[in-house]
Order: structure tokens, then sequence, then C-alpha cells
């Protein structure tokens, strides 16, 4: 059985600072060295600039971060502003994927070079700078094709990111924006498990579908455990996006669980089914509370069309929301003021839930 690991004992905390406390290793001749020769210190942060320009001062940044460059807290909001430059629109996929393979000029269309330099900008203790950088993920990622958030997850991308943040040892209340992005970053990966993205990869035979979702599991599912664990234990703490972003996220983890079953029996092991089903009974705001039972709806679906098997699966995974008392919390939920803006969808998906679960709850 697999069981989420807690925080070990006596570990010590990650400290980010959004102030310019760090101590340089560089002498003032190293720093005006660096001044003279890296473009992110002298580039104009107004200026419209071209790919190969932000490639640049993108790397440039990586250096100085790497460098242990003293950022004060105008360098930290430059860098903040410039990443947020990088982050691509809605439609921009091209620009997306170009981000991952050719931001780093070195890694010559593979996400090494990316994942590299991603995890070198993690590495800085400024908030700011953390914080912005997971930002410009969250946003480029899902934005960039299917084939390039695999070649991301087979690159060790998360499993770098939670190795040098160590997420469960920061303080809930002083990095909620960080982790916020990191659950959805998680929560993205994760659904690469999915059949949609499965039939985008063109992944088809039972074996080649088992191995990628085993990877998965290894290499996005695992990793996250310990920052399962602390988000779970201090659910309590947990507010706004951050609680909306975590509770998708643990949605996401039930999804899959059926269609591979390591994945199964890590959820069933953990008290995942219980928070979801409690998260719902008690959170009043309507657009919280519909998005996860959306998913539900939506998987109940899924897993029948996926053939008996999953199917199956799918049942003794429903079986540990309804042990948690899941039922009574959709049937107190159906008497949801359907005059709100999402109360019509909500009072809609709890009674097709309760028809997949075999209740006969009439809908008001």
């Amino acid at each position: 059985m697999i069981v989420l690991s807690s925080t070990m004992q006596g570990e010590s905390s990650r400290q980010l600072t959004p102030d310019h406390s760090i101590v340089s290793n560089n002498s003032d001749a190293d720093g005006r060295i660096l001044s003279e020769r890296e473009p992110f210190l002298t580039f104009d942060p107004n200026s419209q600039l071209a790919f190969e320009d932000k490639s640049r001062i993108y790397n440039s940044l990586v250096a100085l971060v790497k460098a242990e460059y003293p950022f004060d807290n105008v360098l930290q909001d430059r860098a903040a502003r410039f990443l947020k430059s990088l982050e691509p629109t809605v439609y921009k996929h091209e620009i997306a994927d170009k981000l991952v393979t050719d931001l780093v000029p070195s890694s010559v269309g593979s996400p090494s070079g990316f994942v590299e330099s991603f995890a070198t900008l993690l590495s800085s203790p400024h908030s700011t700078l953390v914080a912005a950088a997971l930002s410009f993920l969250h946003e480029a990622i899902p934005r960039s094709s299917t084939e390039n958030g695999h070649r991301l997850v087979e690159s060790d991308l998360l499993v770098k990111v939670f190795a040098i943040l160590r997420p469960h040892t920061l303080p809930i209340s002083e990095n909620e924006t960080i982790l916020n992005y990191l659950s959805r970053i998680i929560d993205y990966f994760a659904n690469l498990g999915s059949p949609p993205a499965l039939l985008n990869l063109r992944i088809t035979s039972p074996v080649d579908t088992y191995n990628h979702r085993e990877m998965i599991f290894q290499k996005v599912v695992l990793p996250s455990s310990q920052f399962l664990t602390f988000l779970l234990t201090n659910r309590s703490m947990l507010n706004g996006d951050l609680l909306e972003s975590f509770m998708s996220l643990l949605a996401t983890l039930i999804r899959l669980g059926p269609f591979h079953r390591p994945t199964l029996e890590f959820v069933l092991a953990s008290p995942i089914a219980m928070e979801l089903a409690d998260y719902l009974s008690y959170f009043e705001e309507s657009h919280r509370v519909w998005v996860p039972l959306l998913t539900i709806n939506f998987l109940l679906k899924e897993w029948k069309e996926e053939g008996p098997q999953v199917a199956q699966s799918g049942k003794q995974k429903m079986q540990a929301l309804i042990s948690e008392g899941f039922e009574d919390t959709l049937e107190q939920t159906m008497k949801h003021d359907k005059s709100e803006y999402y109360g019509s969808s909500i009072v809609r998906d709890c009674s097709s839930i309760s028809k997949s679960l075999g209740s006969n709850v009439p809908r008001r």
C-alpha cells in the first residue's frame, strides 16, 4: 500500500525573502564585471523585444541567479516584469512551444536546457522571483503542445522543482501565491495521463498507455506526495485561489486512479476522498464548488466509456467518496439556490452524479 509521507521531523524550512538581504559571494569587482556583460542588468524593461533578445536576456537572468548576484528590490521587480512579458497569450501556441525548445538556444530543440534554467530560477532566495518564475511556467506550459508537456515530464522538471523548492517546508501564509501556482502546475502535468492527452500523443497500445501513465505516476504524482500531505494536513489554513486549485488537483488524481492501479492505490491510501467530500460540504462560494462537481460528473462518464475494468475501478473510487458522506453532501448541495450564477449548473451536476451512483434523490 502506498501511503502519503509526512514532512520529516527536524527538516529545516526553506527561507524565501522579498527583500535584498542575501549576502553575495561576488566581490565588488566581480559585480562590476557582471554589470558590464549581462544584458539583463542593462536592458530597457519598456522596450519591445524580438524573441532572440528575450532569449539573450532570459539566459542572462539565469546566469545572474546562478552566480548569486545580489538582487535588490528594483532588480527583483525587473525580473518579475521580464518573466511576465514572456508569458504567451491564449492563442499563441507556437510561441509557448518555442519558449520550451528555443528560449535556451544550447538545448537545440530539447527541453533539457529549459528545465535546467527554470530550476536555477527557483533556486533564488527571493519569493518575488520564484513566484514570477512559477507564474511564467503556469501560463506557458498549458498553452504549449501536449508533446512538449510530455517531454518536460520525461526531463524530470517536477522532480527538480520539488528537490529545489521543497514546498512542504514553506510557511503557507507567506507563500500562498507560490503554492497556488505549484498546485496548478502539478494539476496540468497529472492530466497528461488522461484519455484526451493520450489521444493527442497518439498513444494507443495497452503497453504504451500503461508505460506513459506509469511515468506520470513516478515523475509527477510521487514527487508531489510530500506537498500533497502538507496541504492536506493544513487544509484549514488554505483559502481562496489556493484552496480552489488544490481541490482541482485532488479531483484530477481521483479521475486518473481507475486508469492506473498504482495511482488508484495511492489515492485510496490517502485522505484525498475525505478532504474533497468535506470541501464540497462546507464551501459556500458557488464557483469554487461547481468546478469539482463538474469534474466528478465528467469523470463518471469518462470511466464508463473506457470499458468495464476502468468503470469497476471507478466504482471503487466513488465508494471511497461515498464512505465519507458524499451522497449526503450531494443531497444537501442539490438544495443550492438556482438563482445564483452557478446555481443551476451545480444542481444539474449534483442530479447527474446522484443518478450515476444509483441514488433516487429528486432534483429540485
